[in-house]
C-alpha cells in the first residue's frame, strides 16, 4: 500500500471517529492504528529474520528471480522474494542494459548525495546475476547479467570491481 493513502486512511479514521463515537472512536482509532503499525513492523522483522538464513547477495536462480521482478517494487518486497540481502555494488544506474557506476572514482565512494540511485546484485551459483536500480526506495530498473561460459563463479567474482560501502 501506498503510505501516503495509509496515512490519509488513518487520518479518516481518527476524524469519523471523533465525529460518530466521540472520545471512544478517537480511542478506537488509535487502537486500529497502532495494529496496523505493528503489523507492517512485524513483517519487515519476519522478512529480515528469513533472509539471515542465506549468504548475502544469493539467490538460487538469477533467471527465476529477474522474471518475478515488477517495477516500483521496494527493497522490502525483493529481499522477501530472494530470502536474501543483496550485495550492495554502489550509487548508480541501470540503463539499457548497461551498469553506469558512479563509484568509478575514490573520490565518489563515499558520497551518499549521489542522486538517491542504489545498485544492488543478487548471484546464482551458476555466476549468473541481476543487477538491481532502486531510485528513492523503489525499483526503476534491473539487468541480467550471464556468465561467461566455462567460468566459475569465483574467477567471475574476482573479475569484478570491489566496491568499497561507506560506514556510518
Amino acid at each position: 500500500m501506498n503510505s501516503k493513502l495509509g496515512w490519509l486512511l488513518v487520518a479518516m479514521a481518527f476524524a469519523a471517529g471523533g465525529w460518530y463515537y466521540g472520545w471512544q472512536g478517537v480511542v478506537m482509532a488509535f487502537t486500529v492504528t497502532v495494529f496496523w503499525l505493528l503489523l507492517q513492523f512485524g513483517r519487515a522483522l519476519r522478512v529480515m529474520k528469513n533472509a539471515t538464513e542465506k549468504p548475502v547477495g544469493h539467490v538460487a536462480s538469477a533467471v527465476m528471480f529477474q522474471t518475478k521482478l515488477l517495477r516500483q517494487m521496494t527493497m522490502l518486497q525483493v529481499v522477501g522474494l530472494t530470502k536474501s540481502l543483496g550485495q550492495k555494488v554502489g550509487n548508480a544506474s541501470v540503463t539499457d542494459g548497461n551498469v553506469s557506476d558512479a563509484n568509478a572514482t575514490d573520490a565518489n565512494v563515499n558520497d551518499h548525495t549521489n542522486s538517491g540511485n542504489d545498485i544492488w546484485r543478487w548471484t546464482d551459483p551458476a555466476g549468473d546475476s541481476v543487477v538491481l536500480s532502486f531510485t528513492q526506495g523503489k525499483l526503476t530498473a534491473w539487468d541480467l547479467q550471464r556468465a561467461r561460459a566455462g567460468q566459475t563463479s569465483a574467477e567471475l567474482s574476482a573479475d569484478q570491481p570491489a566496491h568499497t560501502q561507506p560506514t556510518t
